[in-house]
């Protein structure tokens, strides 16, 4: 479990801008099964851990700004995956696939989102230089888009935002102000390609690379829980309550008992 700091506490949370999160386990993993905002609250209300003093516990993840749902996601993505990312994207100009990989807290430092580790606390609320006040959106006020049209959803957010005064939708003033302040880790990266050298853009969104990457382990993911299973008798839920670390631990452990053993035959 790990102790994670929010930039937006929620004005209802104790005097704290901490929560706590603990690791994947399997069940966590098998609730995945898309990769919007929905989702993404999904998880971190079954990864968020209740403590007395806590910001937010289970149950509460809508309450997140979007910035510090990142900021979570990508602490759950360190701790399972590791700090570096690999993609794989197509070049444009000539068709050809090439990988690229970058640091996460490097890519975290370019658009100004500390890591989760980092106790600093912005304010959610802002006054424009002609005098409206406008608040950061929260997640509560995302899951209220669904179902939307595009030219109605943009209206709807900013109608909900707006604490003083009024925007219409596409208002520049408005939303740079909610862009500066609340960052998030959705991103067009450049990057050069290496076989005909025209200059690419790959688009990165870390909510939707975590959830995918959870969903994508699916048959690995199976082959574990099989594996562990057939060699301790473990019931389904048994193995599913594994950290996911500790349930593919077992199963590197048990694959290279087996290679030992036909090695030696």
């Amino acid at each position: 479990m790990r102790r994670l700091f929010l930039d937006f506490p929620p004005p209802e949370a104790p005097a704290s801008n901490w929560v706590i999160l603990r690791d994947l386990c399997g069940g966590d993993e098998e609730s995945v099964t898309g990769t919007g905002t929905a989702q993404a609250i999904m998880l971190l209300d079954r990864l968020l851990v209740p403590a007395a003093g806590a910001a937010l516990g289970p149950g509460d993840a809508q309450a997140l700004t979007a910035t510090d749902r990142d900021r979570l996601l990508a602490a759950v993505y360190a701790a399972e995956f590791g700090s570096r990312i690999d993609c794989v994207i197509r070049c444009d100009a000539c068709g050809e696939p090439f990988d690229i990989d970058f640091r996460l807290p490097d890519l975290m430092a370019s658009v100004d989102l500390a890591p989760a580790d980092v106790p600093t606390i912005r304010e959610p609320e802002m006054r424009l230089a002609d005098g409206r006040l406008v608040r950061l959106p929260r997640g509560s006020d995302e899951l209220e888009l669904y179902g939307l049209p595009p030219e109605n959803a943009e209206a709807t957010l900013l109608a909900r935002c707006m604490l003083e005064g009024d925007a219409e939708p596409g208002d520049a003033a408005v939303l740079e102000a909610l862009e500066r302040a609340a960052p998030i880790l959705d991103v067009d990266l450049d990057a050069a390609c290496p076989e005909c050298g025209a200059a690419v853009q790959a688009h990165f969104d870390l909510q939707h690379y975590l959830l995918a990457a959870i969903a994508q382990e699916a048959p690995s993911r199976i082959a574990e829980i099989h594996l562990l299973a057939a060699t301790y008798g473990w019931s389904l839920g048994e193995i599913l309550a594994l950290g996911r670390g500790r349930r593919r631990a077992f199963a590197m452990a048990i694959e290279r008992d087996r290679g030992a053993h036909a090695g030696g035959l």
